[in-house]
């Protein structure tokens, strides 16, 4: 309940206008507002990002953003097993390896 359910109305309907599979929103990026955050909170996310970009080698912004939009098909695929705060990097990296899998034939 970190988040507002009420934010998800201001999502533009990312898949009725791309063929992506997932869309990850950003604390960073700014927006209607942006949210102060402590300054050792930000870091540790940065540095998160950053590992987790390496891992999958792709160009996050925010791996931690709570807002993600993800087709059920693929989330259901993933085969999660994480159900404390591992699951934010389990997801990113098993979505990203079959993602990249995909494209690479």
């Amino acid at each position: 309940m970190e988040y507002n359910f009420k934010d998800f109305a201001k999502f533009p309907l990312s898949f009725e206008v791309s063929s992506a599979d997932a869309f990850y929103g950003s604390s960073f990026l700014g927006g209607e507002y942006t949210r102060i955050h402590f300054f050792w909170h930000y870091l540790a996310n940065k540095i998160l990002t950053i590992v987790c970009n390496i891992v999958i080698n792709l160009n996050l912004n925010d791996k931690e953003a709570g807002y993600k939009d993800i087709r059920t098909n693929k989330i259901l695929d993933l085969d999660l097993r994480e159900n404390l705060f591992g699951i934010e990097p389990e997801i990113t990296i098993k979505l990203a390896k079959k993602i990249v899998n995909f494209l690479r034939f």
